[in-house]
């Protein structure tokens, strides 16, 4: 999963426990839980420009590759690999102008400080 917040001031620490704990009880439920030793990374300076995150997008798309659950360069038709922006369910991974979309919505959320009405 590739997570990070739209506003300079978000703290992905505390959101990823707090996911992370309502992930878990919901999952247990249906007995599966989240790894516990999860690799957990925050972006930082360089790491959060364009092509590095395109670049850590597509690593971690790739996860299916690597564990043998779809053969090299089928990813993208790996079933449960996915996209959610909140308010705005079209963008979808894996489409030919998936990284523009993701960037102009990304743009447009800091520019509007995520305001509702924007949504």
């Amino acid at each position: 999963m590739l997570w990070f917040g739209v506003l300079d001031e978000s703290d992905q620490i505390p959101a990823i426990k707090w996911f992370r704990k309502q992930v878990n009880d919901s999952l247990k439920k249906i007995g599966f839980e989240l790894q516990s030793q999860a690799y957990d990374h925050v972006l930082q300076g360089e790491e959060r420009q364009e092509t590095a995150v395109t670049a850590v997008g597509e690593y971690i798309a790739r996860n299916p590759e690597r564990a043998g659950l779809v053969d090299v360069d089928q990813f993208a038709s790996y079933a449960y690999s996915g996209c959610v922006i909140p308010g705005y369910p079209e963008v979808r991974p894996f489409e030919p102008d998936y990284w523009d979309r993701f960037w102009r919505t990304y743009s447009h959320l800091r520019k509007t400080r995520m305001l509702r009405d924007e949504l």
